[in-house]
């Protein structure tokens, strides 16, 4: 700001009742995200995010953006907003920017790798259950976010990348996947170390879970395993000294329960086991009445099930 003051006196001039209004102009969404057009010409990935630029820390994604004169991104309708970039663990495009909430776009089809890692300001709820076009959570796409208290995540999510929500300790109470309907897999370590999580409901179509995917959550008291469930990886389930209850749905699981395998870990701390009772076998070699010796049965959902307990 440049103040020119003309006197023909040779005083002093008194500027003390001067008033200058500075309005602030709000930055538009080029001033602290950069875009770039993806091949279809049709849409755009979000490759970067300047904390910088911005005095705000609640964040909103633009649906669509558009170019100016100037080649300037401002909010528009040319381009539809459709992936978050991936990077390094110390270069994701909102690695630890001290944001506190994050709004996506509805037309978001992935989030990539360390997007959003070490965003220990973000609070609460994530809940991304709008954006019904995601299917992918890439690796360590929010790993470190330990203030998130739930995550609401969408029905057409197929798999959630390795580490994606690791050390994620402020998740509390349910972690429900139950309305994933399209995921297949749990990747390695996904929810590794998320200690405050008490119970997981997991989609009927679930058919892996990674090595080390619930990996010390010692919070945990009951899982229940779908009936869909082809492998459960090492370690999986290890330290997991809250899990008091399982249910079995899955033959697999029942068939490879054994005491070293990651099957059998999952059982280690538990004080109750039920089991489809069309799955039971006699003298199945870790869940029988010499390790278990309460048997009783149960219907549970109109499906009867044999009942194990210490």
């Amino acid at each position: 700001i440049k103040l020119t003051v003309s006197s023909t006196s040779s005083s002093q001039v008194d500027l003390s009742e001067i008033i200058i209004t500075i309005n602030q102009v709000p930055p538009e969404v080029y001033d602290y995200f950069t875009f770039e057009i993806n091949e279809d010409n049709q849409t755009v990935t979000l490759t970067d995010y300047n904390p910088s630029l911005s005095d705000n820390t609640d964040i909103v994604i633009p649906s669509t953006v558009s170019q100016n004169a100037e080649g300037q991104w401002i909010e528009g309708d040319t381009y539809t907003v459709t992936a978050i970039a991936g990077g390094s663990y110390n270069n994701g495009v909102f690695y630890n920017s001290g944001i506190t909430s994050i709004e996506l776009p509805s037309a978001l089809t992935s989030i990539g790798n360390n997007a959003f890692r070490s965003c220990s300001g973000l609070t609460g709820e994530l809940n991304i259950g709008e954006c019904t076009n995601l299917t992918s959570i890439e690796g360590s796409a929010f790993y470190g976010c330990s203030n998130l208290t739930s995550i609401t995540l969408p029905s057409s999510l197929t798999s959630i990348g390795n580490s994606a929500f690791s050390d994620c300790s402020g998740l509390t109470g349910e972690l429900n996947l139950g309305e994933c309907t399209s995921l297949t897999s749990i990747g390695d370590g996904a929810f590794n170390d998320c200690s405050s999580l008490t119970s997981i409901t997991l989609p009927e179509g679930l058919t892996s879970i990674g090595n080390s995917a619930f990996r010390y959550c010692s919070g945990l008291t009951s899982i229940t395993l779908p009936s869909g469930l082809t492998s459960i990886g090492d370690y999986a389930f290890y330290n997991c000294s809250g899990l008091k209850e399982v249910i079995i749905d899955s033959e697999y699981v029942y068939t490879n329960a054994k005491s070293t395998s990651a099957c059998g870990r999952l059982l280690y701390y538990a004080t109750t086991v039920k089991v489809l009772t069309s799955f039971v076998k006699e003298n199945h070699e870790y869940i029988n009445s010499a390790i278990f010796p309460k048997v009783t049965t149960e219907v549970i959902d109109g499906k009867n099930y044999t009942v194990y307990s210490k």
